[in-house]
């Protein structure tokens, strides 16, 4: 690709004269080339991905002498990395229809608990309405963390952004050993 070889050309000495200017190595992104294949590979190309690197050769007095080049092939790590971001990208799809598919049933359990402990306290007797108590304290408390994972796979997914404020971490942990008292009577 002509043009490809013009721009990696500019690229390269653009990193030389860093080189020169710095005194440093100077790591160059990793670069995508088209390689030709051999006729006995079916000829065409194959697509490879260096990562290269210029670093300074001084001499005795420290004066710079030489550049050397080495070129490492990622093409293996450049194609890892881009499974493990389509791997991310199902997780966060998968976050999220499990957390559409928890949030339905939790609604349906929650709206008939409601309006029983909505009647009359003297509808039940105190173990019954206790138990209600607690299947609708823990049921909320289940829709808040099934929230709060479909938020944050929104937030991965770039559909929204975190937003950060202050709690009350002593309400929190009341709340919490709340949801727990239940196992303890």
């Amino acid at each position: 690709n002509p043009a490809q070889e013009v721009d990696s050309v500019r690229i390269v000495f653009v990193a030389l004269d860093r080189v020169r200017a710095t005194h440093k190595p100077d790591y160059l992104p990793i670069v995508e080339y088209d390689v030709p294949r051999s006729a006995a590979e079916g000829g065409g190309f194959t697509t490879k991905y260096w990562s290269p690197v210029h670093s300074p050769v001084f001499d005795e007095n420290g004066a710079l002498v030489h550049i050397a080049q080495r070129v490492d092939d990622v093409t293996e790590l450049h194609e890892a990395h881009e499974r493990l971001k389509e791997l991310d990208k199902l997780k966060t799809q998968f976050f999220s229809n499990v957390s559409h598919e928890f949030r339905t049933p939790l609604a349906l359990m929650l709206t008939p608990v409601e309006e029983l402990l909505a009647t009359a306290p003297d509808a039940f007797g105190p173990d019954v309405r206790d138990s209600l108590e607690v299947v609708h304290r823990n049921a909320l408390r289940l829709l808040k963390l099934v929230n709060a994972l479909l938020d944050f796979s929104r937030i991965e997914a770039g559909r929204a952004r975190a937003r950060v404020q202050a709690v009350d971490l002593a309400a929190v942990t009341r709340e919490l050993a709340a949801s727990f008292e239940s196992a303890l009577a």
